[in-house]
């Protein structure tokens, strides 16, 4: 019984988070904290937010990707041109770790989270190579494999899923 159980929890470690699928027409929010204390420049823990038109809340997400509850260049979620993915970005780190902006990518990697229309969730791309000491702002992709990031001082980089490496393209502070 132990060895299955140990097993499981292996196997359900690597398998992507699934949710509910998201329906068409429907907005999606990044929505920092939980509301029950004030937000700091610690990390804190993000959800993923979908409302119908009406404004009722039809799910909500929880995200292992954390941000800056205080930033406000950084949390931007981009929806990738065939509607398939919306893509979001943050920290490898817990919940708490005091000015999170400012740490190196050795201690907490960036992270770039994708959300797929069928539910599932995948936050396994992290970046050590760049927005070392200052935060990763925003990120795009074509097609769920190839990623452009954004961030405070390391410009625009390239990152393929799997890599943790980027190629930048420009310099330039954005």
């Amino acid at each position: 019984m132990k060895l299955f159980l140990t097993l499981f929890c292996c196997i359900a470690a690597i398998i992507p988070v699934r949710a509910l699928s998201f329906t068409e027409g429907n907005l999606v929010v990044r929505r920092v904290g939980t509301g029950a204390a004030a937000l700091t420049s610690a990390a804190t823990s993000g959800f993923l937010d979908e409302y119908d038109t009406t404004g009722t809340k039809i799910q909500s997400i929880s995200c292992s990707i954390t941000t800056s509850g205080s930033a406000t260049s950084e949390g931007a979620l981009s929806l990738s041109p065939n509607g398939r993915y919306l893509v979001y970005v943050g920290y490898v780190a817990t919940a708490g770790t005091a000015s999170i902006t400012g740490t190196t990518t050795t201690a907490n990697p960036r992270a770039i989270g994708v959300a797929s229309p069928d539910g599932t969730i995948d936050e396994t791309l992290q970046i050590t190579d760049a927005f070392s000491g200052n935060n990763i702002r925003g990120a795009t992709t074509a097609d769920g494999n190839h990623f452009w990031a954004v961030g405070g001082n390391s410009g625009v980089r390239y990152v393929t899923k799997g890599s943790s490496t980027t190629v930048q393209i420009t310099s330039s502070s954005t």
